[in-house]
């Protein structure tokens, strides 16, 4: 129920022999002389003896007799082709459920007595913050027919903010006291608030003149341009409908949304602008979404829906867990899920509750988890657990074809067996290039000689080696083959030889002398030169006898 066809209604057209009486909460109306009157509650109307919701009736849809053609309901006091969201169609009129006393949840739902309808439930209390008025659960703050207290309506233009009446102007309207007025015509406001012009004078774009220009019209008092006045499109007189606007004196259109002409200043589905929707515990009050009467705010959140909102499910604060759905005021987890603490799981293939809740599937090498398949924790599709590890053991070299088949050193896991680079040979242990490596060359474990190298897979001396006394011998280090077979290097004294690089060397400061390495320095025999013998009973010190 919206706030068009809520509270008291507050004017009443009074026939000629009809007695009109108003009782708090309800209404009396058309009770001709020697009848029963009849009594309506607030929210409701009179229509041939019968109490209305002109607002969802579809039988009375806006106005007593105004009957909905057929595949029409009643929306808000007009025939629409279907409800609006934030409604349920009963009986050919859209139902705010969670509000209705007669429809309170769903359609027929009425409460019993001294019941009223708050968020979809039947309560003999309404919960805070809304109010009982006249049997039903309102928000005293934001009903604009009971704002600040039960029955206390707001003025026809005028919404209800924090429980105090707002005068809300539209278009070009501006407000003046308790009224929206046009400062371009009305002439007990002309230009300005209180601005009257004199008695034979007009307002005319904010002036007063004795008469209106050629290009103005006169209406009630004041100069409007009948080319784009919406209240006198045409002709004094000729108001465009909510969904329209006046262009070249003709009514138009306003807004265009898809192939219907809505008024973005009221239509829910359209609030502001096409396509901007309002919640369904909202409605649009000129182009802005706010409240409905009698729906909460939940701390910053405004209005949620208690029947589907999961932060505020049945009630403010009541969160459902993780993946939980609110339905009808209530959580419930979504089909083949169950919840496990704050959260909604799939026990078949959650890793932490696999199969029942809190079951964890452990962890394996390298950080990573089993995964739960069929409420069972297992390795992944594809992969074997080999100890605590999973691995696809077509391709691993530690677990080739099966569980703990390691391939040889340097050799590749392919289809789920080892194997070689190309030219290299399994050896046991390691892949071996039998062509090259000393250690296996020609077959594996066939290993050649000292100084000897592996050449085409057979063993052969290695340069700077060749054949001396029928063995391979290294010509570059070998004392007594240095350079070449045969060729002997000094002797130091201890029969220590000295042969690099394929060169005899003596160490400094010994210098080869007849085939001896001497101290020249020291040597009595070679005293600062080769054969430089010393006299008899001399010795050598620093080169020089003495």
């Amino acid at each position: 129920m919206t706030k068009w066809f809520r509270g008291v209604k507050r004017a009443l057209a009074v026939s000629a022999g009809l007695s009109v009486v108003a009782f708090a909460g309800c209404v009396e109306v058309e009770a001709p002389t020697g009848k029963v009157a009849v009594q309506c509650h607030a929210g409701t109307t009179a229509c041939s003896g019968k109490c209305v919701d002109l607002g969802t009736d579809g039988k009375s849809c806006g106005a007593c007799g105004e009957v909905c053609a057929a595949g029409l309901v009643c929306a808000f006091g007009a025939c629409q082709p279907s409800c609006p969201a934030s409604t349920t169609e009963c009986g050919g009129g859209c139902i705010e459920v969670e509000w209705d006393n007669s429809h309170c949840g769903g359609c027929g739902r009425a409460c019993g007595e001294g019941e009223m309808c708050a968020q979809g439930k039947c309560v003999k209390k309404c919960p805070e913050p809304w109010a009982a008025c006249d049997g039903r659960c309102v928000d005293l703050d934001s009903d604009p027919e009971n704002c600040g207290a039960c029955l206390s309506a707001c003025a026809k233009g005028e919404t209800c903010n924090g429980g105090k009446c707002v005068l809300v102007c539209t278009g070009t309207a501006s407000k003046c006291g308790s009224k929206c007025v046009e400062l371009d015509s009305d002439k007990e406001n002309c230009g300005a608030c209180d601005q009257a012009c004199q008695t034979k004078e007009l307002c005319a774009k904010g002036s007063c003149v004795p008469s209106c220009p050629s290009d103005l019209l006169e209406c009630g008092g004041g100069c409007i341009d009948p080319r784009t006045n919406p209240k006198h499109c045409g002709a004094c007189g000729n108001a465009c409908a909510a969904t329209e606007k006046c262009a070249a004196g003709s009514c138009q259109c306003n807004s265009v949304c898809g192939t219907s002409c809505v008024d973005t200043q009221s239509d829910p589905q359209h609030c502001g602008g096409c396509g901007k929707a309002c919640a369904s515990t909202q409605i649009c009050a000129y182009g802005v979404c706010t409240c409905k009467a009698g729906v909460a705010k939940c701390g910053t959140k405004v209005c949620p829906d208690f029947m589907t909102d999961p932060d505020h499910c049945g009630t403010c604060g009541a969160a459902c867990a993780t993946n939980a759905a609110c339905v009808g005021g209530k959580c419930e987890c979504p089909v083949g899920h169950t919840q496990c603490g704050e959260s909604c799981v799939n026990l078949l293939t959650n890793p932490q509750h696999c199969g029942e809740c809190g079951k964890v599937c452990p962890s394996y090498y390298y950080g990573s988890t089993f995964v739960c398949s069929a409420g069972k924790c297992g390795c992944p599709t594809g992969k074997v657990q080999c100890g605590n590890e999973c691995v696809f053991i077509e391709t691993n070299a530690s677990h080739c074809g099966a569980c703990s088949n390691k391939c040889p050193l340097g050799a590749s896991c392919t289809g789920g067996k080892c194997a070689c680079p190309t030219n290299q040979t399994d050896c046991g242990s390691a892949c071996k290039d039998l062509q090259s490596d000393a250690k296996n060359c020609g077959a594996c474990g066939k290993a050649c000689g000292a100084n000897e190298s592996c050449v085409a897979g057979a063993c052969a001396c290695a340069a700077p080696s060749g054949v001396c006394d029928g063995s391979c011998t290294d010509l570059a280090s070998d004392a007594k083959h240095c350079g070449a077979c045969g060729v002997v290097c000094p002797v130091l004294s201890g029969g220590v030889a000295y042969c690099l690089s394929g060169t005899c060397y003596c160490p400094l400061p010994y210098v080869a002398c007849g085939g001896s390495c001497v101290n020249l320095q020291t040597n009595p025999k070679h005293c600062g030169k080769c054969d430089a013998a010393c006299p008899v009973g001399q010795a050598c010190a620093s080169g020089k006898c003495g």
